[in-house]
């Protein structure tokens, strides 16, 4: 890093910790590997064009994949036209042109400045070892990050401030070792509160203040027991440059038995999935010319390069309850897959405590913290924000409806097997598409209509196989290009010629889809160069 943005980022790293933890703890340098644990961080390639080092997003590119720096593409470069033969069928595209295909990264776009060893960062500044960040300043260590500042070892946040290892989190301020709170303050070792300030070591707590394992206290008792632990995480910090994680302590309360007396269970509901297979059959007619039906026949298709949630059981009530995709490998890294619970169970254990001894006793102990909390250090993830109808083994959802196996559901309809759709409908196989419709197979892009196997585009229509595209409509196997039409492996051709060989590369997939029911070809895959 630059002595530059590392400067102003330093500051920023003294400022937050001053703010949340009461003082200065240091250099940021010296913290960096404890801030990486929860963050799935930037993945570091050597441009095939200069052999400098490139950031990516985490991605699913294949390994052997070509790479070329954002900065070191031509987007506006013209190419000879190509042969009827050479796009006979999808291999021979690929053989044609496939020495155009490789994967952009170090993607920093808008007015963004200081921003080093990160990818897919937009109208940013001061961002360091970060991807997808968007309309924020001062992230470091962090991943999936929108409309926030101050933020340090971060993995999913929006529209937060002076957050230190958390996750999940939406309209926070002042947070420590935080998951899945909501719109809540000055909060250490809290996992999904919502409308709070002033907790400490809280779990489901809703519109609580001045709370210590889920007790509440007077104010001033409060702030003396938060200044006493305040002092016991510095005094770790400075010494060790690192610090127990709230998950250690939640897979530690496993070992107890559970004591919660949850209320008789609400059966699962089943919903109704006619309106989601009409509109997958629907959106695969409108891609391919073809009616593809029954949309579980296609589901490990759909599931590939998506970041799908596991299915657990509640150990309060044996009900279903969702890990969403993004959580799984905390979960998997830190065992704690036994200590997820339904929304509505979480609210119960909201509203119980650890009992009035444990202020009194609290220590930052791992082990003690363990047992103490074990009777409501539970997490849930199946939560929605209002109203929402017909969603299938869905979890996190905004006015939703019509969606099957969706997380992150935001604004949308008619979706299925996707994470993270917003403001979006008939998206199929997705991950982090917006403001789009009838898309299957897309990937971090934006504005698409009509598009599949899709990586990183943005203002797109009827597009196919297609990377790093802008305003780029009615073109297949197009990479790192905008402003094209009627293209194919970036060459343009005469619309009739295009809507001549368009039809039999299209049935050329849906056959495979039918008898297969995958592709051997994705976008993925399509820049690996022997």
């Amino acid at each position: 890093m630059s002595a530059q943005t590392y400067d102003f980022l330093n500051r920023s790293w003294k400022s937050t910790c001053k703010i949340l933890l009461g003082k200065d703890i240091g250099e940021l340098s010296d913290y960096e590997k404890w801030l990486s644990e929860y963050v799935a961080m930037p993945r570091i390639e050597k441009s095939a064009s200069s052999g400098g080092l490139l950031a990516l997003a985490p991605s699913s590119y294949a390994p052997g994949s070509r790479f070329i720096g954002f900065s070191e593409i031509d987007m506006g470069a013209k190419f000879a036209p190509l042969t009827i033969n050479e796009v006979k069928d999808i291999d021979s595209i690929i053989e044609s042109v496939g020495e155009r295909f490789a994967y952009s990264g170090s993607i920093i776009l808008g007015n963004s400045k200081f921003v080093e060893e990160s990818a897919n960062v937009v109208d940013s500044h001061f961002i360091y070892r970060s991807s997808i960040v968007s309309d924020s300043k001062y992230v470091a260590d962090s991943y999936m990050i929108r409309k926030c500042e101050h933020m340090f070892g971060v993995h999913g946040d929006a529209e937060s401030a002076f957050i230190l290892k958390s996750s999940d989190g939406h309209k926070g301020r002042r947070q420590f070792e935080c998951f899945t709170n909501l719109v809540s303050s000055d909060c250490y070792y809290c996992m999904r509160c919502q409308d709070s300030r002033e907790l400490f070591f809280c779990f489901g707590a809703r519109s609580k203040s001045y709370c210590i394992g889920n007790l509440a206290l007077p104010k001033d008792k409060y702030l003396a027991i938060k200044s006493k632990l305040l002092s016991e995480i510095t005094a770790m910090l400075v010494r060790d440059k690192r610090i127990f994680s709230l998950l250690d302590v939640v897979r530690g309360a496993r070992k107890h038995a559970p004591v919660i007396d949850i209320q008789s269970p609400v059966e699962d509901s089943k919903g109704d999935m006619g309106p989601i297979e009409r509109a997958f059959t629907k959106t695969s007619s409108l891609l391919l010319g073809r009616e593809l039906r029954g949309i579980d026949n296609y589901e490990d298709y759909l599931k590939r390069h998506v970041k799908m949630r596991l299915v657990c059981k509640s150990p309060l009530s044996g009900r279903k309850a969702y890990l969403a995709g993004f959580m799984t490998n905390l979960a998997e890294n830190y065992k704690i897959g036994n200590s997820f619970v339904t929304e509505d169970e979480m609210v119960q254990i909201g509203r119980l405590n650890a009992g009035e001894k444990f202020p009194e006793s609290v220590k930052m102990d791992v082990d003690a913290l363990a047992k103490s909390l074990h009777s409501i250090a539970y997490s849930a993830m199946d939560d929605g924000v209002g109203i929402s109808h017909n969603m299938i083994d869905c979890a996190m959802l905004l006015h939703s409806e019509d969606c099957y196996r969706t997380d992150g559901c935001a604004y949308s309809k008619k979706c299925a097997y996707n994470f993270w759709p917003r403001e979006s409908e008939h998206i199929f196989g997705s991950w982090a598409v917006w403001e789009s419709s009838f898309c299957m197979k897309g990937s971090q892009s934006k504005r698409l209509t009509r598009s599949m196997e899709i990586d990183t585009c943005e203002s797109c229509a009827d597009l196919y196989f297609s990377h790093n595209c802008e305003n780029v409509n009615d073109s297949m196997f197009c990479f790192n290009t905008k402003n094209k039409k009627y293209a194919i492996g970036n060459s343009e051709f005469s619309r009739a010629d295009y809507l001549k060989v368009k039809p039999a590369l299209l049935a050329q997939i849906a056959d495979s889809l039918e008898s297969r029911r995958t592709l051997k070809w994705d976008i993925f895959s399509l820049a690996v160069r022997p």
